[in-house]
């Protein structure tokens, strides 16, 4: 890994050490059987990759699973990470590239599922920068330092032979920040689903901005997001999470029958979204929804190796030490798999 590399992966430990060191701590009254709480790295939700468990919630999958499922909210990958090693949330959605580093480096956390199979991020920039090496010295907008948007340029930058410590990061937060902050030229380039986007999409329209490359064609093998929980909620709460697990599958399949009904929900959620632009989002997006659980050893094998290729990773771990397989292969076995 290069010097840039390391600095990078340091400043994600030193954001999840005091999670690390307060791991298994007292936390107060003990919460009830049936209670998860369930935490998402955007705050407030975006699409993708933030707003399906709404999705089991709002259609009463989770309920009828016997759960009481609790959404939390966080502003960031590595802010839910922290917040599950902390025992503040008991499962969280966050990026495989913060997942691998974090469990690398001690968290004791394993991915049991899959929401979203393949990147449906975008890399949108001002039309000035043509190619990836054309970002070298120029303001690129991130979520926070070690988050998604973080990894993914940096991903880029490495593929592209470009040292990732040559582009200027601006942590702005979420992608509505993001896309204004690109809009009124305070950054160079921002990474995003673009999708119900509609100030990006008319930004393009009128040839103020342009796609440069599309995540998902450039990292095939790299999922948007996996499902993590703690290796003590593995051992004593295994039916809690079969049963998560179950219901979060039935709502993507429910979402991919029913992109309209999806669309609403996503409205819901995020004020003042278009509802037209989240029906063709819920379309678009739907294609890549975990509703064969998302993960399997090949996958997540596939994944930690372009890792590794790519120098955010030293090394490839075991894939049965970091992926929890039961879950998934439990809901398959009472909902059977479905064609894509």
């Amino acid at each position: 890994m290069t010097h840039g590399g390391r600095r990078w992966v340091g400043w994600l430990l030193l954001l999840l050490a005091g999670a690390v060191a307060s791991f298994g701590a007292p936390v107060g009254a003990a919460v009830p059987s049936n209670k998860i709480l369930y935490g998402l790295p955007t705050a407030p939700p975006a699409f993708p990759g933030g707003i399906e468990p709404y999705y089991a919630l709002e259609q009463g999958f989770f309920k009828q699973e016997g759960l009481d499922v609790q959404i939390v909210p966080l502003p960031g990958a590595v802010t839910v990470v922290r917040a599950l090693l902390s025992n503040q949330v008991d499962v969280a959605l966050t990026d495989p590239a913060t997942v691998f580093l974090a469990y690398v480096n001690g968290a004791p956390i394993k991915i049991i599922s899959g929401p979203v199979e393949k990147g449906t991020d975008v890399l949108v920039a001002a039309t000035s920068i043509k190619s990836i090496p054309d970002l070298r010295g120029k303001r690129f907008a991130i979520s926070q330092p070690g988050g998604q948007t973080h990894n993914e340029v940096r991903l880029l930058a490495t593929k592209y032979g470009v040292n990732p410590d040559d582009i200027q990061y601006v942590a702005i937060g979420g992608p509505a920040a993001r896309v204004d902050a690109l809009l009124l030229n305070r950054v160079d380039a921002t990474s995003l689903t673009i999708a119900t986007v509609k100030p990006v999409l008319d930004a393009i329209d009128a040839g103020k901005v342009h796609v440069v490359v599309s995540m998902g064609d450039e990292f095939p093998d790299l999922p948007t997001a996996y499902d993590i929980t703690r290796d003590d909620v593995i051992r004593s709460r295994p039916t809690i999470l079969s049963r998560l697990v179950r219901a979060d599958i039935r709502g993507y399949r429910w979402a991919v029958q029913n992109p309209a009904a999806a669309a609403q929900i996503v409205v819901k959620y995020i004020p003042g979204l278009d509802p037209g632009l989240a029906a063709r989002g819920v379309r678009e997006v739907s294609r890549y929804y975990g509703v064969n659980g998302g993960v399997t050893p090949a996958s997540v094998e596939g994944a930690e190796r372009l890792l590794v290729q790519l120098g955010i990773l030293r090394g490839q771990v075991d894939v049965n030490q970091i992926l929890a397989s039961q879950f998934v292969t439990l809901a398959m076995g009472s909902l059977g798999v479905v064609s894509r």
